[in-house]
């Protein structure tokens, strides 16, 4: 059996997920964390991570650099935080996970789950029967930026829920790849120039409209069906908003529905392009890839790492 390379590539790592774009499935990959090799380790790092077709998802046989110079001589199977081959064509939702015992009435809520969560920063989570707050259920957050352990994840753009208690959650594996997606909305601020939040890391762009729907449970209904024109946007953090040209200060205040209130619809932010005349087409940006955790000792590193990586196809 021959190999042949399909491409090779670096990146300097900003500590979130990286995902490689192949154009067509692979058969093997492997990283190098140029910045841990070049550097003696006071404890051993992961330094090079390789995987191969048959590995489980999320797995990857982690190399690390031990704690004398030019020494790396521990090889082990890591379970998580390795490799995650993505057809993005397909969206994926991760196992489901009973292990929530609370939600705190915070401003940025925090879950506290029982185990070891495995998350990352910036991952999405859908949440499921959740005891106290069915009003989030079924929606999906972007979780971690804030407060993220082993046994606690925020939900950085909710609002505050009151308490809540039991129920499950399971990590977004592979999202919707259509564009332009319609995003969830979880607070709009009273002021000249409205701030709007979503459940998850937006990707509008200044000069966007976006049409607003936001049913009567909410409150603020004199939103409801208006089109607006992005302002500025904060894409990434507990603070991510988009600012848009709608006055709100004299308008109903919004307030996320409660548990008492489910079922209800849900408020929504919709992309129309470009000029509120010219509805925008929807696309797929789907394509075959690799996903690459972050972390210590997983292939896409920790911020300001740089890292080398070389994929290839096995070919009889």
């Amino acid at each position: 059996m021959t190999t042949t390379e399909l491409k090779q590539g670096n990146f300097i790592s900003d500590g979130k997920k990286k995902f490689i774009a192949f154009g067509s499935q692979v058969d093997w990959i492997e990283t190098i964390n140029f910045s841990i090799a070049e550097a003696d380790q006071t404890t051993a790092k992961g330094v090079k991570f390789s995987w191969q077709k048959g590995f489980a998802t999320d797995s990857a046989l982690e190399e690390l650099k031990s704690n004398s110079s030019n020494a790396s001589n521990l090889t082990k199977i890591i379970t998580i935080g390795g490799f995650t081959p993505i057809d993005s064509s397909v969206p994926k939702l991760g196992q489901e996970h009973n292990t929530i015992v609370a939600i705190s009435n915070a401003v940025i809520p925090v879950v506290t789950n029982t185990g070891v969560n495995g998350l990352n920063a910036g991952d999405v989570v859908r949440l499921f029967d959740v005891a106290g707050a069915h009003q989030i259920c079924g929606i999906d957050f972007t979780v971690g930026l804030n407060t993220l352990t082993n046994t606690t994840f925020s939900l950085d753009f909710m609002s505050q829920i009151g308490t809540a208690t039991l129920g499950s959650w399971a990590r977004i594996v592979i999202p919707p790849s259509f564009v332009p997606s319609v995003e969830v909305i979880t607070k709009i601020t009273n002021a000249p120039e409205a701030e709007i939040h979503v459940s998850t890391e937006n990707n509008y762009s200044v000069g966007e409209m976006l049409r607003v729907k936001v049913p009567d449970v909410y409150g603020m209904r004199e939103i409801n069906g208006l089109v607006a024109k992005v302002l500025e946007v904060v894409k990434w953090g507990a603070g991510a908003k988009i600012k848009v040209d709608l006055d709100t200060s004299t308008f109903t205040p919004f307030a996320f529905p409660i548990h008492s209130q489910v079922p209800f619809d849900k408020a929504e932010l919709i992309s129309i392009g470009t000029k509120a005349s010219e509805p925008v087409p929807s696309l797929s940006y789907a394509s075959y890839g690799m996903l690459l955790a972050s972390g210590v000792n997983s292939p896409a590193g920790v911020a300001g790492n740089k890292i080398f990586w070389r994929a290839g196809k096995y070919f009889s």
